[in-house]
């Protein structure tokens, strides 16, 4: 008996020094200390604030492929270069593919904010469906509006730079 009585002694010492390191181990989590940034974490941490700031209206944003301003990449989406469309510039017309929910006043405001030119009018064509065909199925591809946009006489825009 004096064997277990020793050996269950020595049980509720380690039980209660156990105790002791958890209690000491919560304590000290408790009050813990933020740990140090790294260099890379920093910029890493830097880079995800630059990219939740919301976008202004004229901000310039690296990295848009058709150089447009940030504020307008969903109104305008590219320049419309045709043969037709370069025959109408000498008259102050310029065409650009425009995204479908743009309406003309969107589109009159990027155009005076990207080009700094003053614009007299804007009409927007909506392009009917093509009917496609893939083997026996038939289905119908979206095409994106055009803008025919009127610039002030003697103003001119340079769509396509040299």
């Amino acid at each position: 008996m004096a064997i277990l009585d020793w050996f269950n002694q020595k049980q509720e010492q380690q039980r209660k020094q156990s105790k002791g390191v958890q209690s000491e181990r919560t304590k000290s989590s408790k009050a813990r200390q933020p740990k140090k940034q790294t260099a890379q974490q920093t910029e890493v941490a830097e880079n995800k604030e630059e990219i939740k700031k919301p976008l202004k209206l004229g901000e310039e944003v690296v990295g848009v492929k058709n150089t447009l301003t940030a504020g307008f990449q969903h109104i305008i989406h590219s320049a419309y270069i045709t043969e037709k469309t370069t025959n109408m510039q000498p008259m102050g017309k310029y065409v650009f593919r425009i995204f479908p929910t743009a309406n003309s006043t969107q589109v009159a405001n990027a155009i005076k904010a990207i080009y700094k030119v003053h614009v007299r009018n804007v009409h927007i064509i909506t392009l009917p469906e093509k009917r496609v065909r893939r083997g026996r199925y038939t289905a119908t591809r979206t095409r994106y509006p055009k803008a025919i946009v009127t610039l002030k006489q003697g103003e001119t825009i340079e769509v396509v730079p040299n």
